[in-house]
Parts: structure tokens; C-alpha cells; sequence
């Protein structure tokens, strides 16, 4: 499956009915509106940017701005909050564009903070070689085989790994 990243820039006033807005700015690309053939160009859309630290960051003081577009939840419903000082896009004035880096910066250290964190407070992870090896000397251990959804559930069941 493609995926292609788009930044749609929205005239002001689009915060009353950001749906309809984003709607109309990508009817001409919309692979199931009636375009010339090859035209169309997606056939699904999604609000992202905060939570994978390619969002836009925010001006220092108005990262609580009601005005921010932040990311919509994922495909299941789980809500994907953004790194701080991050989001997907609001009103030019609140959005800084100084240091083109500085979304980037913000999410990675908003996310090495957060290992930090987390790593004082629960045990070490394994490496998942310890679950191949344990395989290896136990067969019975993940019945599946080594790849087996077994064995990854149960490296995914750490803590610092969850």
C-alpha cells in the first residue's frame, strides 16, 4: 500500500467546518470524484503530523491553543497524541516556521524523555534473540516456530516494549 503526504493549506476561517474545508481543497485529487481518468490521486485521507514528529511546531506559549489541528486517531480508533510543542497544523500566526527542525526536534525529545521515564520504572526489555533462544532450547516454548505470534506477543508484552 502507497502512502503519499500531502500539506493542504486552508484559507482563514476554515476552523467552523475543517472537514468541508479539507473536503473541497482535495475534491480535484479524489480517485472516486468524477475527474479525468488518472487523475485521481487518493481514495482515503487522514489528519497526521503531530504524532510522528513530521507535524509543524508550535509557537512557545500556545501549544493549548483550541485553534491547533492535532491527529486524527488511527485506523482503530486509539488515539495518537502528538509530541509536545507538535501538531498538524492550525492558524499560520501560532505555528513556527523559524526553524524547520524544531518540530522534529521536539518529538524526539519528547520521546526520549518519555523513555527515560519509563525505564526507571520497569525492568530492562529483552532483546528478542532471549525468545529465539528460549525456542531453541525448548521447542515447546512457542509451539508456532520461532516467528510464531506466540513468541512476539510475548516480546511485545514487556513493558518498555509495550
Amino acid at each position: 500500500m502507497a502512502g503519499l503526504t500531502v500539506t493542504v493549506c486552508l484559507p482563514p476561517g476554515f476552523a467552523d467546518d475543517l472537514e468541508g474545508a479539507l473536503a473541497a481543497a482535495l475534491a480535484p485529487f479524489d480517485q472516486n470524484g468524477d475527474n479525468p481518468l488518472g487523475r485521481g490521486m487518493w481514495d482515503s485521507r487522514r489528519i497526521l503530523g503531530g504524532s510522528n514528529g513530521r507535524g509543524l511546531a508550535v509557537v512557545r506559549g500556545y501549544e493549548d491553543d483550541p485553534r491547533l489541528v492535532h491527529d486524527e486517531p488511527r485506523y482503530d480508533g486509539t488515539p495518537a497524541p502528538g509530541a509536545p510543542g507538535v501538531c498538524a497544523g492550525g492558524p499560520r500566526a501560532l505555528l513556527d516556521f523559524s526553524r524547520p527542525q524544531a518540530a522534529s526536534e521536539r518529538a524526539t525529545a519528547a520521546s526520549w524523555d518519555l523513555w527515560q521515564r519509563l525505564s526507571g520504572v520497569h525492568p530492562p526489555a529483552l532483546p528478542l534473540e532471549v525468545f529465539v533462544e528460549r525456542w531453541r532450547n525448548d521447542p515447546d516454548a512457542f509451539p508456532g516456530g520461532p516467528w510464531d505470534d506466540g513468541m512476539v506477543a510475548a516480546y511485545r508484552a514487556q513493558p518498555l516494549i509495550e
